[in-house]
């Protein structure tokens, strides 16, 4: 699971940086896209990005080009951030985390790695532990997907680590989910309903609906099935 809010295609510090910056129009595309206006988010997140350098503008169009699929347009403003960012920060760190997860959704699992091990290095480097909580829990995808449980199970256990003891709640939550699924996968149902059910309290509390849903129906399944 991937790093919502739960009737928004933004994430809660995305449309805090979102209002911070003050950009009206970007206001605008986040209010016509949570509308469900979707063509004419698109065209006004075009005409915010085309007038600013703000990070945070930028960072909105991507996750709602990101969140919609539309991974040709979100490498785009990817690059975008990348020019912006300065060298060796925790913005360019994060711009390369998302580059690795626009990877990881094609498939490409060899660039999404390397993507997502040059934002950990340089989150490590910086001493941004939610940059490595993030880092980390994205890049238990990757060996997930190729079957390597251990692997995965690994990284997601250290970003847990990492999550919880700077409170970052949104990864906690996210890697109690990906735990549970990897418990799931092995058959330790028992272990996964445990897992899956501290991830559903923890995106309620959140305010998680759509992830909390989710976990829900996770558990309805282990139930159904014994």
């Amino acid at each position: 699971m991937a790093e919502g809010s739960p009737t928004s295609w933004f994430s809660p510090d995305t449309l805090e940086g979102v209002r911070a910056a003050g950009n009206v129009v970007a206001l605008r595309a986040v209010e016509a896209a949570d509308g469900g206006r979707v063509e004419e988010a698109k065209g006004l997140f075009e005409v915010a990005v085309a007038g600013s350098a703000d990070m945070r503008v930028v960072y909105a169009a991507f996750q709602f080009r990101f969140r919609m699929g539309e991974y040709d347009a979100a490498e785009g403003l990817v690059k975008r951030r990348l020019e912006l960012a300065a060298p060796g920060s925790a913005d360019e760190a994060r711009a390369w985390n998302n580059y690795g997860l626009i990877w990881f959704f094609r498939g490409e699992l060899v660039r999404a790695e390397e993507c997502l091990r040059r934002a950990l290095e340089m989150d490590r480097a910086l001493g941004n532990e939610e940059g490595v909580a993030r880092d980390l829990g994205n890049l238990s995808l990757v060996p997930e997907a190729r079957g390597e449980l251990d692997e995965a199970e690994r990284l997601n256990l250290e970003a847990l680590a990492v999550a919880e003891r700077v409170g970052y709640r949104a990864v906690v939550a996210s890697r109690l989910c990906n735990l549970g699924e990897i418990a799931l996968a092995r058959g330790e149902k028992q272990k996964a309903r445990e897992l899956i059910g501290r991830a559903e309290a923890a995106f309620g509390e959140l305010g998680d609906e759509k992830n909390r849903a989710k976990c829900g129906e996770l558990m309805r399944a282990m139930h159904s099935n014994g």
